[in-house]
């Protein structure tokens, strides 16, 4: 949306008077409020009741001249990105260079020509007020993108959490309803075929588990032996129970269980390993 002419401020400075008539005059067509100083301290001391869109900077004045002046606007966040052009009878390839060091953007030279005058002052203001739209534009972009990646982020870790509920409800019914079958049947005395095919089912049940344990467990680093006994521990078995399970020493069993309260970060030996555990499912269960 374009600015209307008389909400355009424009900051004169010029030591001349002369001069300040005549940019007054070529000036005046454009329809836009014009604000003039005869000196650098006019021209800030106008700068803290205005914000120009404009400056109109003579180079040669007594006391601070233009370069300076232009060095001290750029410095100042308020004014820095003001556009200045410079007016001057310096021609020389080292004002010109020293001028654009300066903040400057354009300069116009004197004896002052209307036509180049207008032409630069529009030219400048409406690069202004491009880069105003695209500021804003991008200002906006950021909070939509920022909405976006909030809105991703929450179905995303939503997403996450119902995976991993399902899997800690699968796991749980697998420990707690089938294994304790499982092992009864095991002790009830069976043939070679019923055992061979007990342990086909018990290859498929670790299959099935495998995985989720390794979404529970796995960033501890224990090993596949060490989340087969954890599975026990949760279920509340003792060592000496899950040693007659799966056919090892107690001693074994316990080698594992306390590489695992190591792996867990459970140093104080009075913390219960299978409260922890027991813990550590529900609350991935909840999610």
């Amino acid at each position: 949306m374009e600015t209307e002419p008389n909400q355009i401020h424009i900051l004169v400075v010029d030591d001349n008077l002369l001069n300040l008539h005549i940019l007054e005059r070529q000036l005046k067509e454009l329809g836009m409020q014009l604000i003039f100083a005869r000196n650098a301290v006019q021209a800030i001391d106008c700068l803290t009741r205005v914000q120009p869109d404009l400056i109109l900077l003579d180079v040669m004045m007594p006391g601070m001249d233009g370069f300076e002046l232009a060095k001290i606007l750029k410095e100042k966040p308020e004014t820095a990105e003001v556009p200045i052009i410079f007016i001057t009878a310096l021609t020389d390839e080292a004002s010109v260079l020293k001028g654009f060091a300066a903040g400057a953007v354009d300069y116009v030279t004197k004896p002052i020509k209307q036509a180049e005058l207008l032409a630069r002052v529009k030219t400048h203001l409406a690069l202004r007020q491009t880069k105003a739209q695209l500021r804003h534009y991008l200002e906006e972009t950021k909070v939509e993108l920022e909405e976006t990646n909030g809105a991703l982020s929450f179905l995303l870790k939503k997403s996450e959490k119902d995976r991993m509920a399902m899997e800690a409800k699968v796991q749980s019914n697998i420990e707690n309803l089938l294994n304790p079958l499982l092992i009864q049947l095991k002790n009830s005395g069976l043939t070679e075929v019923q055992a061979e095919q007990m342990g086909m089912i018990e290859q498929t049940l670790e299959d099935i588990l495998s995985p989720f344990a390794k979404n529970m467990f796995g960033h501890h680093g224990f090993t596949p032996a060490e989340m087969e006994i954890v599975r026990y521990i949760k279920m509340g078995k003792s060592s000496k129970d899950i040693a007659k399970i799966l056919g090892k020493s107690i001693r074994t069993i316990d080698v594992h269980r306390n590489a695992v309260r190591k792996k867990l970060g459970l140093v104080n030996q009075k913390a219960n390993l299978v409260d922890f555990l027991q813990q550590s499912g529900r609350e991935i269960d909840a999610t």
